[in-house]
């Protein structure tokens, strides 16, 4: 009897072991099941705010329809609230106006909705135009919750700028980490009220943040661009942590600027945008680090001049400055651009303190170049391409080891602003700093432009110039290759070519001018000096490539692993390939080519087509 006592309590024993075992992996079977995120729908036609929201079209069975107003979804996100992952989607075709801002029942101030979730979604559905949220009754977007995290915004239109105030932004995201904000939509002069507001604007936000697919205009008052308040197309302002990239956007006719990044140094990248018609500038980057800005079209349509926003000494098409509270402003990177500035400077580079690196770019006409000024320190200017530009590329005081290497620049301007003419255009350094520049295997040409100083010193500190070929053919007095004027410690200047087409002089060096008649007597203090014809293969066309013969073969120094790379004419269209030197001939060519006998073997077509105009 004992032993069957035993036995039923080891069975009994068992089945509980069992139970509880069961019971476990049940409940760990519910906690992996991932609870299914909700798709929500808003009709301002047919829907109705007491219906469940989680049916497209009203089912009556069921008593379920999609929502009616932005005010309920602000409400069900208060209570009872979202939950990760859900979805809310606004028909397409329709209008929100005299409704609440998504986000802020009141559009600013204290308020503001917490979520509270993650990968919440704002998007659009069915066919037809994008949702309006109509900028012209509310604020259309005002999110501000730091417990928001993984916020999309895609598809919204978002237009109009008579909301209840005279200045201000349409959609505004603050503190949510991680966003998307995809296809949004935003003509602020929609429906011709022109109380002037900005377009999208995110602050202070956390994680990785993307801007793409968006196309936003007319941000600004009635005249853009007119004097007055910084109206901004794009802006990321205030990121520390986490990325930002800003993609594949269309946004024109800003009275400041197009995209607008502030004291960010989280890491930024700005590029495959068309970006025109900033009063200001295409991008600004003020107060801010370790931002990417390649393959954009930035320009000005010809009939958009002047400036606007609050800068009254003008502006630019990428802006680079003002260090504040960031521990000064570094690594930045311009690469594979094409600018046309119509009536502004290409680029201005301010106070950069390392880092900083502009090449594969094209600056073609109208326009200027790019300007270094006010304490820039190690920037370097490269494989770039300037076509009848102004001012291609200036040296400003402070600069500090500025690095100018393997350019192209064809039939450069005479830099001419309201009461100043300069006779430089090329290259032109005035400069007091004691690290000097370098200026290496450059190739100029200047057959239709005005610049008479094609490569010209104002001041330098032993600026060092080396194997350059620089080709003048501007018929005027005073129109050098090379003019060196009050320099306070003179330029290093050897293995250059110098080559004037119709006169004998070809070099203005401090006091005198050096003729094809005393070569030999400026050679003797500049090694390697050449004043022949360099021998493009088809300078008119822009192709300045070497022929079989020219003095520049085999002709440079060489000039170390940093700038060993010119351009490779067997394949040189937009972006520019490159070839090492080291590895086409004896020595280093003079100018921006390598130079092969096989690079003869198709003819190249350097001529740039203008960006487009929308």
């Amino acid at each position: 009897m004992r032993v069957f006592a035993e036995e039923r309590s080891k069975r009994k024993s068992a089945i509980i072991i069992c139970k509880k075992t069961y019971i476990t992996v049940l409940l760990i079977l519910l906690i992996a099941i991932p609870v299914e995120a909700t798709v929500y729908y808003v009709d301002r036609s047919k829907g109705h705010d007491s219906w469940s929201g989680k049916c497209p079209q009203y089912q009556r069975s069921r008593r379920c329809g999609p929502w009616k107003t932005i005010a309920k979804v602000n409400d069900f996100a208060k209570n009872p609230g979202f939950s990760d992952g859900d979805v809310i989607r606004f028909k397409r075709g329709e209008i929100w106006t005299g409704d609440e801002t998504l986000g802020h029942p009141i559009g600013g101030g204290s308020g503001a909705i917490a979520f509270g979730v993650s990968g919440l979604t704002f998007e659009d559905y069915g066919t037809g135009d994008k949702p309006i949220f109509d900028g012209n009754s509310q604020r259309p977007i005002f999110i501000e919750d730091a417990s928001l995290r993984n916020l999309t915004i895609r598809n919204i239109d978002t237009s109009g700028d008579a909301w209840r105030e005279e200045k201000g932004t349409n959609v505004v995201v603050r503190y949510v980490d991680g966003l998307s904000i995809d296809g949004v939509y935003m003509n602020g002069h929609a429906a011709k009220h022109y109380k002037a507001k900005a377009g999208i604007i995110t602050l202070s936000c956390r994680g990785n943040i993307e801007i793409k697919n968006c196309t936003v205009l007319n941000c600004g008052p009635k005249d853009i661009p007119s004097f007055g308040k910084d109206y901004v197309g794009i802006g990321v302002s205030e990121i520390s942590t986490g990325s930002v990239s800003i993609h594949d956007n269309t946004v024109h006719d800003c009275n400041s600027d197009c995209v607008y990044i502030y004291k960010t140094t989280a890491p930024v990248k700005v590029y495959n945008n068309d970006l025109y018609n900033g009063g200001e500038n295409a991008i600004d980057c003020k107060s801010s680090s370790n931002i990417t800005i390649h393959n954009n079209q930035l320009y000005r349509e010809a009939d958009f001049t002047g400036t606007g926003g609050s800068n009254i000494a003008g502006g630019s098409i990428v802006a680079i400055h003002e260090p504040i509270d960031v521990g000064g402003i570094r690594n930045v990177v311009v690469r594979d651009n094409r600018f046309t500035s119509n009536d502004k400077n290409g680029m201005n580079v301010v106070d950069i303190l390392g880092g900083c690196e502009i090449y594969g770019n094209e600056f073609s006409a109208p326009g200027r170049g790019i300007a270094l000024d006010d304490g820039c320190k190690g920037v370097k200017i490269h494989h770039n391409r300037f076509e009848r530009i102004e001012g291609c590329i200036s040296i400003g005081n402070p600069s500090h080891n500025a690095e100018v290497y393997n350019n192209i620049i064809i039939d450069p301007s005479i830099i001419e602003i309201p009461g100043k003419t300069y006779s430089t255009g090329g290259i032109s350094e005035n400069n007091a700093s004691k690290n000097p520049s370098k200026i290496y295997n450059n190739s100029i040409y200047n057959g239709s432009g005005t610049c008479k100083q094609l490569i010209s010193i104002l001041s330098s500190q032993g600026t060092e110039i080396r194997n350059n070929v620089v080709y003048q053919a501007l018929n005027e007095d005073g129109a050098y290759p090379l003019h060196v004027t009050r320099s306070g410690k003179p330029p290093i200047v050897e293995n250059n070519l110098w080559y004037h087409a119709y006169r004998g002089h070809r070099v203005y060096y401090l006091t005198r001018a050096h003729s094809v008649a005393d070569w030999a007597t400026w050679v003797a203090d500049h090694p390697g000096e050449k004043f022949d014809d360099p021998l493009f293969s088809n300078a008119p066309e822009g192709d300045l490539s070497l022929k079989r013969g020219s003095p520049c073969i085999d002709a440079g120094a060489n000039l170390g692993s940093s700038f060993d790379d010119g351009f490779d004419p067997a394949n040189a269209s937009f972006p520019y390939n490159t070839s090492d030197q080291d590895s086409r001939g004896a020595t280093w060519e003079i100018g921006a080519f390598v130079y092969s006998l096989k690079q003869m073997s198709k003819p190249m077509d350097f001529r740039i087509v203008g960006p487009s105009t929308q």
